[in-house]
């Protein structure tokens, strides 16, 4: 009999730690060119409310990690939470500083 529990269980955990890796690294490398270019300054094109909610999302799925002790996405969500949130601040700063230059 086919159940949920069938469908949903992998068969080759080599395979799943190298698909898990390759999604961790790209999605951590993905985030890194935004944080540089916050970094000096230059966020005019950058949405605060995306950002805040890539945050609130990898903040989400390393809690998810965490608790299925998925440690390769706890870590990569954990990374990605503090580039973002990192962002975030500068998105902030840059506001806050152009507000007083008006």
């Amino acid at each position: 009999m086919m159940t949920l529990s069938n469908i949903l269980e992998y068969k080759n955990a080599e395979l799943a730690l190298y698909a898990s890796l390759l999604g961790a690294v790209l999605s951590t490398v993905a985030t890194i060119p935004q944080a540089w270019k916050a970094s000096r300054g230059s966020t005019a094109d950058l949405h605060l409310a995306t950002f805040v909610a890539h945050f609130i999302s990898a903040i989400v799925w390393a809690l998810y990690g965490f608790l299925i002790k998925g440690w390769i996405l706890f870590v990569e969500c954990v990374i990605v939470s503090i580039l973002n949130f990192y962002v975030c601040i500068c998105i902030v700063r840059d506001k806050c500083a152009s507000s007083r230059v008006k």
